[in-house]
This record gives structure tokens, C-alpha cells and sequence, in this order.
């Protein structure tokens, strides 16, 4: 008996079906790293933006619009949800306020403190300054909420020069 096949046998269509499954799902946790990645480098981008602008006001001694009294550093606070806040002398005046994360991007949070004079680190403790160590730098790690991709670190030294790793 010579029967012509026209078609798929059942077991040959759930073979194709299945390697559709296989190949959507590599493809979908794919495209959901790289997304995580692409907001984790615009975070960083933007924190490295808003910590140069900052150091910049510190060293040019600009003040903030409206503020009369003579600047001793610019504070930046960094919280973990992202939010940043840029202002001077710790009293209220600020440059600029802004969150700089995405959804499902966090930050390490910290406080900064860039000398009035030459943009360096510096503490500040009930409004005494004094200088930072030239030890290890201040370290702003930015990573995923879910643990996806990888964590960019930025480092800002005692000098205050700024490093993206």
C-alpha cells in the first residue's frame, strides 16, 4: 500500500512548538538583562552628570538663586530610592533636587561633601570641616532591585575627581 503523507505527523508539530517555547524564553530573559542593563548605565550616567555638576558649583563657588551667604561646600545626599539633593552649606539652599533612578534600579546611599575651594572630599561634622584621608574612595554601587545584570560602581576619590568603573 503506498499512502501519500500530506502534513505534519503530531509528534513532528509538538517538536517545532516546543523549540518556539525554547528559543522565546532564551530570547525573553535576554531582552530583559539587557533592559536592566540599559537603566543601570543611564543611572550611572545621570550620577556621574549630577556629582561633576556638583563638584563644579564647589569649586567655581557658585550659589544656589537667592542665597547671599558665603559658600563652604556643597552637600550632595543620595538616598537608596535614587532621590539626590544638591545644595550648600547643609542649610537648605539647594541647586538642584532630582531622582536619578529608573524602576527596579537602586543606588547605595550617602552623603558628599565638596570643598568650597577646591572641590575636594570633605567632612563635615556640626559644621566642622576637615579634609578626607587620601585612603580608599567613597563607593556608589548601582545595581538591580531584582538582582539582574550586572553593578556598576562609581568612586569619587578624596581630590574629588569622579571614576565610573
Amino acid at each position: 500500500m503506498n499512502m501519500k503523507r500530506n502534513g505534519f505527523s503530531f509528534v513532528e508539530m509538538l517538536i517545532v512548538v516546543t523549540m518556539i517555547i525554547v528559543l522565546t524564553t532564551g530570547g525573553l530573559v535576554y531582552i530583559n538583562k539587557f533592559n536592566s542593563q540599559q537603566k543601570i548605565e543611564a543611572t550611572k550616567r545621570d550620577l556621574v552628570a549630577s556629582l561633576q555638576m556638583a563638584r563644579n558649583y564647589a569649586k567655581t563657588k557658585q550659589q544656589p538663586p537667592n542665597y547671599d551667604v558665603t559658600l563652604v561646600y556643597v552637600e550632595v545626599r543620595l538616598t537608596t530610592d535614587g532621590n539626590l539633593v544638591v545644595g550648600a552649606n547643609g542649610v537648605g539652599a539647594t541647586y538642584f533636587s532630582k531622582d536619578i533612578t529608573a524602576t527596579g534600579v537602586t543606588v547605595t546611599a550617602t552623603d558628599l561633601y565638596f570643598d568650597a575651594y577646591n572641590g575636594k572630599l570633605v567632612n563635615v561634622d556640626e559644621g566642622n570641616i576637615t579634609p578626607i584621608d587620601f585612603g580608599s574612595p567613597v563607593r556608589i554601587e548601582i545595581g538591580s532591585s531584582e538582582g539582574i545584570g550586572d553593578i556598576k560602581v562609581v568612586e569619587i576619590k578624596s581630590s574629588g575627581l569622579i571614576n565610573e568603573n
